[in-house]
């Protein structure tokens, strides 16, 4: 690997092989209660990194920094880079693709969950952007409803709404944070990575 090593100490990271259920969780009933008691990351994390073994998969809670570090300390080119943010995970995910649009760094699929204060616009080095949404007309916690890309010809976006998502969350925003356990999101996410990884 060459460049500088990324301050992995500002970034708390999850790798889904040291997980326990790594090892057990198989059926998508199993699947969907680790999306609902944990959140969909997990459950990306632990089927993308079963079904491709040789990739590095992680879940990073840092800033866009801190992504665009690591992606730039562990890319080769050919590799197929899959970002997805909840929250304001949504917004690093946005950010992080303009910093590696800058360094000439293509990604294959951005998923932003009700993304905070996120870029409206794709840039066109990411070939797949999906954004899932809680349909409202008012909301507490809004995330972003709409993403365009920027050349329409390089990149597909599809804005999808997730109504009355299914998650442990209950009162003050729960549609917000229980979309990063629904399967309908999940489900989609996985099978797109799954379909354009294989290719």
């Amino acid at each position: 690997m060459g460049g500088e090593v990324p301050p992995w100490d500002r970034a708390r990271y999850f790798n889904p092989k040291d997980w326990p259920p790594y090892k057990n969780v198989r059926q998508e009933e199993e699947l969907n209660e680790t999306a609902f008691h944990e959140s969909l990351m997990h459950v990306l994390a632990i089927q993308i990194s079963r079904l491709f073994p040789n990739s590095i998969t992680l879940m990073i809670r840092g800033d866009s920094e801190v992504v665009v570090d690591v992606v730039k300390y562990l890319y080769s080119p050919g590799d197929k880079i899959y970002l997805a943010g909840h929250s304001q995970g949504g917004a690093v995910v946005g950010d992080s693709v303009y910093e590696l649009k800058k360094r000439g760094i293509p990604v294959q699929m951005i998923a932003q969950m009700e993304g905070f204060r996120s870029y409206v616009t794709v840039p066109s080095n990411v070939a797949r952007a999906f954004n899932f949404y809680v349909p409202s007309n008012f909301a507490f916690c809004p995330g972003r409803d709409k993403l365009e890309a920027e050349a329409p010809a390089l990149t597909r976006v599809s804005n999808v709404p997730i109504e009355n998502p299914r998650g442990p969350f209950t009162g003050f925003c729960a549609d917000h944070r229980n979309i990063d356990s629904d399967p309908r999101v999940w489900k989609t996410i996985l099978k797109y990575v799954i379909d354009s990884a294989g290719s």
